[in-house]
């Protein structure tokens, strides 16, 4: 795990963690097969590993709000990793603090993070403008990720 951060405990869980994903959409079953088929058909080229930002807030009374947030890091300009195995992908906490890119990266992402899951009281109290102060995650690599971005032939909005 890239990090994690726990707010709240027990049934008033409020936590946010980032990890690297592997084998990404390599076995899809049920809708997802559905929709990995449809992406094939329409070109779309799917990586192999990810970054996945889950948020999750319950509260005493039985209502949930979760967010999954799934990052292509190829397209802020991070070249393709294809290892499969999630101990040794270039993206597993070992070597990517090691990355200087990749740290800076993750750090940024921490920090919005942070940001988002401490705003998710209010999105769960379904106020309308809990989140209007947080930027898109899109616009993290501004800044911290020198490499070159690839374009896919189609970019998913």
């Amino acid at each position: 795990m890239l990090f994690k951060l726990q707010l709240g405990a027990g049934r008033e869980d409020n936590c946010v963690t980032i990890n690297h994903i592997t084998r990404y959409m390599s076995n899809p079953g049920g809708k997802a097969a559905e929709l990995y088929a449809l992406l094939k058909e329409q070109g779309v080229d799917i990586p192999p590993t990810v970054l996945l930002i889950q948020l999750t807030r319950n509260g005493l009374s039985q209502r949930m709000l979760h967010y999954y947030i799934w990052i292509n890091p190829e397209l802020v300009g991070f070249a393709r990793e294809t290892e499969s195995e999630w101990g040794r992908n270039p993206w597993n906490k070992t070597m990517s603090f090691n990355d200087p890119a990749k740290k800076q990266y993750i750090e940024a992402l921490t920090i919005w993070a942070t940001k988002f899951v401490n705003q998710m009281d209010n999105g769960l109290k379904q106020k309308p403008d809990a989140f209007s102060q947080i930027p898109t995650w899109r616009g993290i690599a501004d800044g911290v990720v020198k490499a070159e971005v690839v374009k896919t032939k189609i970019i998913l909005d």
